[in-house]
């Protein structure tokens, strides 16, 4: 995906990392109840649900059986019931879990007809009553809902949300990942916000487990610090001209100049690498708050 910011983005992309932005995402709610749902989640996210307490949050994701990413969300504790706030793709791999998997258990569903939106930034801290806590951009804010129906004000242009996000280090499912993408390989970071190794059974787990006691895998996502800017996706080479990577977003960031994000091979870490004819220097996710 190739981000072009325009003089508006940038704009609306200063502002969120100085003041506030509010603007609609694209992500679902989602309620589960039932007595016991919260043991059934624990039996299909890669998070550790059970010592948490109402007011209580954290990431997540789904694997498949075989240790790909299937999604990723927010999960909050409630009194009675579970809220999470995940993307249009794994909003579905959680629907389609409730539908196959819960036979016998006492575990709902609700998908409330409302629109996740969202205030981000420095001076986002008016948390409403019927709000949740959610730092998208490592900047502090929030999400709400709001009916569907009538217009609301937006304040983030789509491309500056995308470079932000990109910066973030949060991956875009479906351009970030593929079918055959393992939970590991999206870097230490992401793993350590939604991955809990010492939980108990839960789909995915041997191959995350085995992953996890060999200690490294063979390629995970990096950003890219690049010299100069490149206008289309390009494989990443070392300095023998050999590609050990490819890359998934490009954008020029008012804040850090060209960069990208991509899947880089593990022993290529730590080299002087090509993005197409631009140096490169791949660095850790999120990206820095400098070059």
């Amino acid at each position: 995906m190739i981000l072009n910011l325009q003089a508006d983005d940038v704009a609306s992309y200063n502002q969120a990392r100085t003041e506030q932005v509010v603007f609609r995402t694209n992500d679902r709610l989602l309620v589960f109840s039932g007595d016991d749902h919260l043991d059934w989640l624990q039996g299909q996210l890669t998070q550790n649900l059970l010592p948490a307490r109402p007011g209580d949050s954290t990431a997540f994701a789904i694997a498949s059986a075989t240790g790909q990413i299937q999604g990723y969300g927010r999960l909050y504790w409630g009194e009675r019931d579970t809220t999470v706030i995940a993307d249009v793709t794994s909003a579905y791999a959680l629907q389609e879990r409730v539908q196959r998997f819960v036979i016998l258990e006492d575990v709902e569903l609700a998908m409330p007809n409302v629109r996740v939106w969202s205030a981000q930034g420095p001076l986002a801290s008016d948390l409403p009553a019927d709000g949740w806590w959610h730092d998208r951009f490592g900047l502090g804010g929030f999400d709400f809902a709001l009916p569907i129906e009538g217009e609301h004000h937006t304040s983030l242009t789509p491309l500056a949300q995308d470079l932000l996000r990109m910066e973030s280090g949060w991956p875009v499912m479906g351009i970030d990942t593929t079918e055959k993408t393992l939970v590991a390989e999206l870097g230490e970071w992401f793993v350590g916000q939604t991955v809990h190794y010492e939980k108990g059974c839960y789909t995915g787990q041997e191959i995350l487990m085995r992953i996890y006691s060999r200690g490294h895998v063979n390629r995970s996502r990096v950003g890219l610090l690049l010299e100069d800017p490149i206008e289309n996706l390009a494989d990443i080479t070392d300095p023998d001209g050999q590609v050990c990577g490819s890359t998934q977003q490009v954008a020029v960031s008012p804040r850090l100049g060209p960069i990208a994000t991509g899947l880089l091979r593990t022993e290529a870490m730590g080299k002087q690498l090509w993005v197409g004819k631009a140096k490169a220097r791949a660095v850790a996710l999120p990206f820095p708050e400098s070059r």
